[in-house]
Parts: C-alpha cells; sequence; structure tokens
C-alpha cells in the first residue's frame, strides 16, 4: 500500500538493518580469524615435518606434496636461484611431467622470475588479464598464482609457487600467512645446504 510506513518505523527498521550489517561484520572478521588460525596450524605442522628432512632433494619433492595436500592446490612447485643468480631451476613440481621435463625462468620474466630476482611476493589473481604470467601449456587450468621468495635474510635460495585453477583464489591475508611457510622452507633448505657441506668436510678430513 501507498505511504504504509511511517517515519518512526523507518527509524526502526533502519537502526536494526545497522545492527545486521554489525553483526554480519563480526561474523565475517570471527570467519577470517579462524581461517587464519587453522592456517596456522597447518603451516606449522608442515613446518616440523620440513625441518626435520636433510637430504635437499627428498626435501624439496616433500615439500611440494605436503603444502599440495595440505591446501589443495591445483599445482605446487619450487624453484631455486642458479649459482649464476640469473635464473631460477625448478627443483621440485607436484606435476611429473614438468618435473621430469625441467623448467627454468631467466630473472625478470614471469611471477617466478620477478619473485627470485627482486625477493618480493608477487600475485595475480587473474592470470589471464595479467601480463607477468608466464603461460605453461601443461597447466591450462591456472587462474590464479601466487610466487612467493625463499629467503634466509637478505640472500634469496628459490621460490615457492603456488597456482590455483580459480580465480580470484588468493587473498593478501594467504600471501602473509604463506609467507611464514616459505621463511620456514628457506631455513631448511640452509640447514640442508649446511649438513651437505659438513659431510663434506668430514668426509675430506
Amino acid at each position: 500500500r501507498p505511504d504504509a510506513f511511517t517515519r518512526a518505523q523507518l527509524q526502526e527498521v533502519t537502526a536494526l538493518a545497522s545492527q545486521a550489517a554489525l553483526g554480519i561484520q563480526a561474523a565475517a572478521l570471527l570467519r577470517q580469524q579462524q581461517q587464519r588460525a587453522a592456517q596456522l596450524v597447518l603451516i606449522a605442522e608442515i613446518g616440523r615435518k620440513v625441518a626435520a628432512i636433510l637430504d635437499l632433494q627428498t626435501l624439496f619433492h616433500d615439500t611440494v606434496r605436503l603444502v599440495q595436500e595440505t591446501f589443495d592446490y591445483y599445482h605446487v612447485s619450487i624453484y631455486r636461484v642458479a649459482d649464476d643468480r640469473q635464473s631460477a631451476i625448478l627443483a621440485a613440481s607436484s606435476d611429473a611431467e614438468i618435473e621430469h621435463r625441467g623448467l627454468t625462468v631467466p630473472f625478470g620474466v614471469g611471477l617466478i622470475g620477478h619473485a627470485a630476482q627482486e625477493g618480493t611476493i608477487y600475485l595475480t589473481n587473474d592470470v589471464l588479464h595479467n601480463d607477468l604470467y608466464l603461460h605453461e601449456a601443461s597447466l591450462d587450468r591456472t587462474r590464479a598464482e601466487l610466487a612467493i621468495p625463499l629467503r634466509v635474510e637478505n640472500r634469496i635460495l628459490g621460490v615457492l609457487d603456488l597456482q590455483s585453477d580459480h580465480a580470484q583464489a588468493f587473498t593478501e591475508q594467504d600471501a602473509s600467512v604463506l609467507q611464514i611457510l616459505a621463511d620456514q622452507i628457506a631455513v631448511a633448505i640452509e640447514d640442508s645446504h649446511l649438513y651437505l657441506l659438513q659431510r663434506q668436510q668430514s668426509r675430506i678430513s
């Protein structure tokens, strides 16, 4: 009916709507905090398992497997920085075909090449409209990509690359939380290098 609501009723409904909005916002924040807490627990568990691995190649393969199984990403890979520090070389991939074929990404090429060169996170939630995305025919379902540098102090050891088959799959919060995981992986790689060096020195002695 025309003019069915009085001004007082409109004010009451507006107040109720404001309270509902606050409730929705609080619920969303709570859900984000719960998701973040769950991610941190998973990352701590992966970090604990990774820290126990001393063989470098086993470390690469097991890390890729653990990350994919835990977070269910479409594709997970780890790249190591080449000795000449001009490119990133594939160390392990969740795709057996790609790993067997191998892949080298020059610095400054693709999200991986930029992350390796600059030591900063590169994220795109729409690879189809991002000029930095480096297309790989074997991963034609990729819609979002997150490249995180593996860094110890100021040294970049490699890149953890995560790909999703859903657009808008990653948030800035995801990137921040996963950087913690990348830091743990980098420390594990460094420990593995030191262990290998120690074994070589012992053998020489």
